[in-house]
Protein backbone atom coordinates (compact mmCIF):
# COMPACT_ATOMS: atom_id res chain seq x y z
CA UNK A 1 0.00 0.00 0.00
CA UNK A 2 2.61 2.96 1.11
CA UNK A 3 4.51 1.41 -2.38
CA UNK A 4 1.33 2.46 -4.34
CA UNK A 5 0.63 5.49 -2.73
CA UNK A 6 4.19 6.72 -3.18
CA UNK A 7 3.89 6.15 -6.66
CA UNK A 8 0.64 8.06 -6.87
CA UNK A 9 2.79 11.01 -5.10
CA UNK A 10 5.26 11.13 -7.57
CA UNK A 11 2.86 10.81 -11.10
CA UNK A 12 0.45 13.54 -9.03
CA UNK A 13 3.29 15.95 -7.84
CA UNK A 14 2.06 15.34 -4.43
CA UNK A 15 4.30 15.99 -1.30
CA UNK A 16 6.03 13.50 0.02
CA UNK A 17 4.36 13.41 3.58
CA UNK A 18 0.36 13.06 1.61
CA UNK A 19 1.33 8.87 2.10
CA UNK A 20 1.11 9.76 5.89
CA UNK A 21 -1.71 12.03 5.99
CA UNK A 22 -4.78 12.14 4.56
CA UNK A 23 -5.43 15.44 4.85
CA UNK A 24 -3.03 16.92 2.62
CA UNK A 25 -4.65 14.49 -0.19
CA UNK A 26 -7.51 16.03 0.41
CA UNK A 27 -6.27 19.83 0.71
CA UNK A 28 -6.94 19.91 -3.26
CA UNK A 29 -10.47 18.58 -5.03
CA UNK A 30 -8.63 16.64 -7.71
CA UNK A 31 -6.98 14.75 -5.39
CA UNK A 32 -9.61 12.13 -4.34
CA UNK A 33 -8.62 10.11 -7.37
CA UNK A 34 -5.64 9.27 -5.91
CA UNK A 35 -7.40 7.90 -2.50
CA UNK A 36 -10.36 6.72 -4.68
CA UNK A 37 -7.16 4.60 -7.15
CA UNK A 38 -5.40 3.50 -4.52
CA UNK A 39 -8.35 1.56 -2.96
CA UNK A 40 -9.64 0.50 -5.85
CA UNK A 41 -6.20 -0.84 -7.14
CA UNK A 42 -5.57 -2.66 -3.71
CA UNK A 43 -8.68 -4.56 -3.73
CA UNK A 44 -8.27 -5.69 -7.74
CA UNK A 45 -4.85 -7.03 -6.84
CA UNK A 46 -6.29 -8.69 -3.72
CA UNK A 47 -9.20 -10.20 -5.48
CA UNK A 48 -6.66 -11.07 -8.53
CA UNK A 49 -4.44 -13.26 -6.25
CA UNK A 50 -6.55 -14.99 -4.38
CA UNK A 51 -8.59 -15.97 -7.68
CA UNK A 52 -4.77 -17.30 -9.36
CA UNK A 53 -4.30 -18.63 -6.29
CA UNK A 54 -7.63 -20.72 -6.11
CA UNK A 55 -7.36 -22.08 -9.45
CA UNK A 56 -4.24 -22.95 -9.31
CA UNK A 57 -4.72 -24.84 -6.02
CA UNK A 58 -7.86 -26.60 -7.73
CA UNK A 59 -6.65 -27.12 -11.31
CA UNK A 60 -7.92 -30.52 -11.74
CA UNK A 61 -11.27 -29.48 -10.55
CA UNK A 62 -13.51 -29.36 -13.88
CA UNK A 63 -14.59 -25.21 -13.69
CA UNK A 64 -18.01 -25.14 -15.16
CA UNK A 65 -19.79 -21.58 -15.04
CA UNK A 66 -21.97 -22.74 -12.23
CA UNK A 67 -19.69 -24.18 -9.86
CA UNK A 68 -17.20 -20.40 -10.82
CA UNK A 69 -20.88 -18.66 -9.83
CA UNK A 70 -20.32 -20.77 -6.42
CA UNK A 71 -16.43 -20.04 -5.92
CA UNK A 72 -16.29 -16.48 -6.56
CA UNK A 73 -17.50 -14.89 -3.07
CA UNK A 74 -14.46 -14.86 -1.70
CA UNK A 75 -13.15 -12.80 -4.32
CA UNK A 76 -16.12 -10.56 -4.23
CA UNK A 77 -16.00 -8.84 -1.09
CA UNK A 78 -13.06 -6.76 -0.99
CA UNK A 79 -14.70 -4.25 -3.24
CA UNK A 80 -18.04 -3.38 -1.02
CA UNK A 81 -15.61 -3.65 1.91
CA UNK A 82 -13.64 -0.84 0.77
CA UNK A 83 -15.80 1.40 -0.93
CA UNK A 84 -18.39 1.37 1.38
CA UNK A 85 -16.07 1.68 4.50
CA UNK A 86 -14.61 4.76 2.88
CA UNK A 87 -17.81 6.26 2.11
CA UNK A 88 -19.21 5.97 5.50
CA UNK A 89 -15.96 7.77 6.23
CA UNK A 90 -15.71 9.99 4.12
CA UNK A 91 -19.77 11.10 4.74
CA UNK A 92 -18.66 11.19 8.69
CA UNK A 93 -15.56 13.30 8.37
CA UNK A 94 -17.91 16.04 5.64
CA UNK A 95 -20.32 16.09 8.43
CA UNK A 96 -18.15 16.74 11.56
CA UNK A 97 -14.66 17.74 10.19
CA UNK A 98 -14.64 20.07 7.11
CA UNK A 99 -17.17 20.26 4.10
CA UNK A 100 -15.02 19.87 1.33
CA UNK A 101 -16.52 18.51 -2.08
CA UNK A 102 -14.04 16.16 -2.04
CA UNK A 103 -14.99 13.93 0.77
CA UNK A 104 -18.82 14.93 -1.15
CA UNK A 105 -16.95 12.76 -4.45
CA UNK A 106 -15.70 9.68 -2.11
CA UNK A 107 -18.99 9.65 -0.35
CA UNK A 108 -21.59 8.98 -2.82
CA UNK A 109 -19.18 7.51 -6.00
CA UNK A 110 -17.57 4.87 -3.78
CA UNK A 111 -21.08 4.21 -1.90
CA UNK A 112 -22.75 3.73 -5.32
CA UNK A 113 -19.96 1.56 -6.14
CA UNK A 114 -19.77 -0.86 -3.14
CA UNK A 115 -23.49 -1.17 -3.41
CA UNK A 116 -23.39 -2.81 -6.85
CA UNK A 117 -20.36 -4.60 -5.60
CA UNK A 118 -22.19 -5.94 -2.35
CA UNK A 119 -24.85 -6.86 -4.90
CA UNK A 120 -22.90 -9.51 -6.68
CA UNK A 121 -21.37 -10.34 -3.64
CA UNK A 122 -24.21 -11.07 -2.09
CA UNK A 123 -25.48 -13.65 -5.29
CA UNK A 124 -22.13 -15.18 -5.15
CA UNK A 125 -22.40 -15.62 -1.39
CA UNK A 126 -25.81 -17.00 -1.37
CA UNK A 127 -25.14 -19.25 -4.32
CA UNK A 128 -21.61 -20.72 -2.37
CA UNK A 129 -24.47 -21.41 1.02
CA UNK A 130 -26.94 -23.45 -1.13
CA UNK A 131 -25.12 -26.38 -0.93
CA UNK A 132 -24.18 -26.40 2.52
CA UNK A 133 -25.57 -28.63 5.28
CA UNK A 134 -29.02 -26.85 7.08
CA UNK A 135 -27.74 -28.47 10.47
CA UNK A 136 -24.29 -27.61 10.40
CA UNK A 137 -22.45 -26.43 13.85
CA UNK A 138 -21.76 -23.18 12.20
CA UNK A 139 -25.17 -22.50 10.61
CA UNK A 140 -25.53 -19.49 13.40
CA UNK A 141 -22.41 -17.72 12.43
CA UNK A 142 -23.34 -18.26 8.82
CA UNK A 143 -27.02 -16.59 9.53
CA UNK A 144 -25.63 -13.81 11.18
CA UNK A 145 -23.18 -12.97 8.11
CA UNK A 146 -26.29 -13.77 5.53
CA UNK A 147 -28.78 -11.17 7.76
CA UNK A 148 -25.59 -8.26 8.21
CA UNK A 149 -24.67 -8.21 4.33
CA UNK A 150 -28.42 -7.80 3.48
CA UNK A 151 -28.96 -5.28 5.97
CA UNK A 152 -25.72 -2.94 5.10
CA UNK A 153 -27.26 -3.83 1.48
CA UNK A 154 -30.27 -2.09 2.49
CA UNK A 155 -29.23 0.70 4.61
CA UNK A 156 -26.61 2.06 2.08
CA UNK A 157 -29.37 1.50 -0.42
CA UNK A 158 -31.80 3.78 1.38
CA UNK A 159 -28.60 6.63 1.43
CA UNK A 160 -28.51 6.38 -2.06
CA UNK A 161 -32.16 6.42 -2.97
CA UNK A 162 -32.33 9.19 -0.10
CA UNK A 163 -30.02 10.99 -2.00
CA UNK A 164 -31.64 10.45 -5.48
CA UNK A 165 -34.89 11.96 -4.11
CA UNK A 166 -32.78 14.68 -2.29
CA UNK A 167 -31.70 15.83 -6.22
CA UNK A 168 -34.67 15.21 -8.06
CA UNK A 169 -36.20 18.10 -9.50
CA UNK A 170 -39.63 18.20 -8.31
CA UNK A 171 -37.80 17.95 -4.39
CA UNK A 172 -35.13 20.34 -6.04
CA UNK A 173 -38.26 22.86 -6.84
CA UNK A 174 -40.00 22.36 -3.21
CA UNK A 175 -37.26 23.23 -1.47
CA UNK A 176 -37.08 26.41 -3.54
CA UNK A 177 -40.40 27.63 -3.31
CA UNK A 178 -39.97 27.11 0.61
CA UNK A 179 -36.45 29.14 0.41
CA UNK A 180 -33.67 26.10 0.64
CA UNK A 181 -30.83 26.93 -0.74
CA UNK A 182 -29.06 23.55 0.40
CA UNK A 183 -28.61 21.88 -3.35
CA UNK A 184 -26.63 18.41 -1.63
CA UNK A 185 -27.94 15.94 0.79
CA UNK A 186 -24.91 15.91 3.43
CA UNK A 187 -25.13 19.81 3.36
CA UNK A 188 -28.55 19.69 4.64
CA UNK A 189 -28.69 20.60 8.25
CA UNK A 190 -31.82 18.64 8.91
CA UNK A 191 -30.59 15.58 7.64
CA UNK A 192 -27.26 15.12 9.61
CA UNK A 193 -28.76 13.34 12.39
CA UNK A 194 -29.93 10.50 10.42
CA UNK A 195 -27.26 10.34 7.85
CA UNK A 196 -24.70 10.27 10.22
CA UNK A 197 -26.47 7.20 12.08
CA UNK A 198 -27.20 5.82 8.43
CA UNK A 199 -23.72 5.99 7.93
CA UNK A 200 -22.38 4.77 11.38
CA UNK A 201 -24.72 1.56 11.50
CA UNK A 202 -23.43 0.59 7.91
CA UNK A 203 -19.78 0.69 8.76
CA UNK A 204 -21.14 -1.67 12.39
CA UNK A 205 -22.25 -3.71 9.75
CA UNK A 206 -19.48 -3.48 7.54
CA UNK A 207 -17.55 -5.10 10.32
CA UNK A 208 -19.68 -7.41 11.73
CA UNK A 209 -20.12 -9.23 8.42
CA UNK A 210 -16.59 -9.16 7.42
CA UNK A 211 -15.90 -10.53 11.17
CA UNK A 212 -18.51 -13.42 10.63
CA UNK A 213 -16.97 -14.16 7.20
CA UNK A 214 -13.65 -14.19 8.66
CA UNK A 215 -14.83 -16.78 11.16
CA UNK A 216 -16.78 -18.71 8.82
CA UNK A 217 -13.40 -19.62 6.45
CA UNK A 218 -10.57 -19.45 9.51
CA UNK A 219 -12.26 -21.11 12.27
CA UNK A 220 -14.57 -23.58 10.68
CA UNK A 221 -13.24 -23.96 7.22
CA UNK A 222 -16.22 -23.36 5.35
CA UNK A 223 -16.35 -24.03 1.73
CA UNK A 224 -12.46 -24.25 2.32
CA UNK A 225 -10.27 -27.42 -0.42
CA UNK A 226 -8.93 -29.68 1.97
Amino acid sequence: MNVNLCLYCVVFKIPWRAKFCMKEILQEDYRYFVVLSVVCYTQIRQSTIGIIAYFTLNSTLVMTFPYLLTQLHPATVHFPIALLSLASSAGLLYLYWQARPALVVLTWWPMFLGWLGATVAILTGLLAQSGLPPTAPYRTVLNWHISTGLALFVVYGVLLYQRWVYNSVRVRKARTRRGIDSRELLEDARAKGWLSLLLLIGLVLIVASGWNGGKLVYEWGVNVAP
